[in-house]
């Protein structure tokens, strides 16, 4: 079938997961919108666009990963992955590295004392 905008969301993640680009293609511009809204809702944490980008590799790892027989549909799925993307590349974007912390503190780490504990 060339038509896959007849498709259902399940049949394309199925194609998408046997490397049919063209099928993770449609996939994405039916859940563009949906991606953008969830990116929205944190962009101040971050860039936009980074977490839309982030959101999109939630959707390809749904599609990858999508099991019909567990009885969810690839929907509710899709946006399970695509929200947990992007809060994970916000809470990743949050942290702050040891080594800057240890910078801002000397060359050696700090051993609390006990007067710092009263």
């Amino acid at each position: 079938m060339n038509d896959l905008s007849l498709l259902k969301d399940e049949e394309l993640a199925l194609l998408s997961a046997q490397r049919q680009d063209d099928a993770f293609e449609e996939l994405s511009r039916r859940y563009e919108k949906g991606i953008r809204a969830t990116a929205r809702q944190y962009y101040f944490l971050s860039g936009e666009e980074d977490l839309v980008q982030e959101g999109m590799l939630g959707l390809f790892f749904a599609a990858q990963k999508y099991d019909a027989a567990l009885g969810v549909s690839f929907k509710t799925y899709a946006y399970t992955c695509v929200k947990n993307a992007v809060i994970n590349a916000v809470k990743k974007e949050m942290r702050v590295p040891f080594a800057d912390v240890d910078a801002t503190a000397g060359d050696e780490p700090s051993t609390p004392t006990p007067e710092d504990k009263a």
